[in-house]
């Protein structure tokens, strides 16, 4: 009989940034943080280190009065077109500020779901956030923090998209074979990679360097506690959500696009 296996994983990877597959922070000075990775060096920590627990670590924020400065994003990111919000729970909303930079004030906001956000090109960066300007719902421009903006692209064309099975393919490989370099080249060198054990639990960002350890990584994580018992999960990357992920694409699953189980 076939096992029909739904990976809901919320994994953030170069095509999935795109809104076809859609995602959910406001700007840096609205955002809940997320559970941060330790620094990331060239060398793994001795065997004889002892990981902590990870705390949540506050998001960036430009220090007050910091001049923004303008830069040209690789990528073509300064280039003028529809973009979505992304990285919000829904509910939450993107701050729309006059100028670049948190200690602007707010002149609109854009819904979590919004994919009808229109940059008109320009980019600033600010401390460490690049702020990207954008049309105001009622005429207008403002500016938001860019990380939370990627390309529209209608839900359609994103599934049709013959690089997401090639993506997903390149994804197993590295998990079967522990390959951290391929594991990091899937990596959104943008967003991170986004990893929950639990639907509702404890959210892990890895940047391309960490997801390249992360096989051999000893930091723990508190994955969050485990439904009906409530116990604590807590263990390495190798320890807890990599077998499970193993378990996913070794069976006989079916794959879809788009459709919600939440």
């Amino acid at each position: 009989m076939r096992i029909k296996i739904y990976l809901t994983l919320s994994i953030l990877l170069l095509l999935t940034a795109l809104t076809g597959c859609t995602l959910s922070q406001t700007d840096t000075s609205d955002a809940t943080a997320t559970l941060g990775l330790p620094p990331f060096t060239q060398t793994p920590p001795p065997p004889s280190a002892t990981p902590a627990i990870a705390g949540a670590s506050p998001l960036t924020t430009p220090a007050p009065g910091e001049t923004p400065v303008s830069v040209s994003p690789a990528g073509g990111a300064n280039i003028p077109g529809l973009s979505a919000v992304i990285l919000l729970p829904l509910g939450e909303e993107l701050n729309i500020r006059a100028a670049a930079g948190t200690e602007n004030r707010v002149v609109g906001t854009f819904p979590a779901t919004a994919a009808n956000v229109f940059r008109t090109g320009p980019t600033t960066r600010v401390g460490e956030d690049v702020w990207a300007e954008v049309n105001l719902p009622g005429g207008g421009t403002g500016w938001v923090n860019a990380r939370y903006l990627t390309e529209y692209v209608p839900a359609a064309t994103f599934c049709a998209d013959s690089h997401i099975q090639l993506l997903l393919d390149e994804l197993e490989v590295a998990l079967q074979t522990a390959d951290g370099d391929l594991f990091a080249s899937l990596v959104s060198q943008a967003h991170g990679l986004d990893l929950r054990y639990w639907r509702h639990g404890t959210l892990a960002n890895y940047t391309p360097a960490e997801a390249a350890w992360a096989f051999k990584s000893d930091y723990i994580v508190n994955w969050g506690n485990e439904p009906g018992s409530g116990f604590e999960k807590i263990g390495t990357f190798s320890e807890i959500p990599l077998p499970k992920l193993l378990e996913v694409f070794t069976a006989n699953y079916e794959l879809h696009c788009n459709v919600s189980l939440l």
